[in-house]
């Protein structure tokens, strides 16, 4: 699990959101956010917008705790970020 998925699954039960609650709200669905909070991947930068204005968390932090797991954690930026083109 990625310190970023521990922070989306914390803020989800704080909320008191089901994963189905939060697909709704932020417009993904609920295997999406399973997998996020599983730390099978990163959100985009739309996605943790939209997932933060969900949460009621300030979408700059978030967008924060997103680029420290990409910039620590170099292996999710070349397999989520950067594409063999």
């Amino acid at each position: 699990m990625s310190i970023y998925s521990l922070l989306l699954l914390s803020a989800r039960r704080r909320a008191l959101l089901s994963r189905a609650g939060l697909a709704k709200a932020s417009g993904m669905t609920p295997k999406t956010i399973g997998r996020l909070e599983q730390g099978c991947f990163l959100p985009s930068p739309s996605q943790a917008y939209k997932l933060a204005l969900a949460l009621n968390i300030d979408p700059v932090e978030l967008g924060r705790q997103t680029i420290r797991e990409l910039l620590f954690q170099p292996e999710l930026l070349r397999k989520h970020v950067f594409t063999d083109s």
